[in-house]
């Protein structure tokens, strides 16, 4: 799995100390690589933003979008799924949603 840097960054927002420090291990045993976005794709992701304005899309989710279509990836792993149920990529293709969760 992989996921843009900003994804990192919110997610802290969500979690508890505990919680942060086991995200970090993770990452740092290889459950995760986390990809910086660089400044020359701020433009792509400026026009992502612009163009999904009326659902108050983040600079995370608009790097996200970067990431799946800069790495050709279509499956996405988020809570977030009214607005990944309306983000395209740029072969006009839809996200497909990843469950992560489901109660017994």
């Amino acid at each position: 799995m992989i996921t843009a840097a900003p994804v990192i960054v919110e997610s802290y927002y969500f979690l508890d100390a505990k919680a942060k420090i086991a995200l970090l291990d993770w990452v740092l045993r290889g459950g995760l690589s986390v990809i910086d976005v660089p400044v020359t794709a701020y433009g792509e992701i400026a026009q992502t933003i612009e163009k999904y304005a009326d659902h108050d899309i983040d600079f995370t989710d608009a790097a996200v979008v970067w990431l799946a279509n800069t790495y050709q990836k279509q499956q996405v792993l988020t809570v977030d799924k009214a607005d990944y149920s309306v983000f395209r990529l740029k072969n006009n293709q839809w996200f497909q949603l990843l469950e992560w969760y489901q109660s017994v």
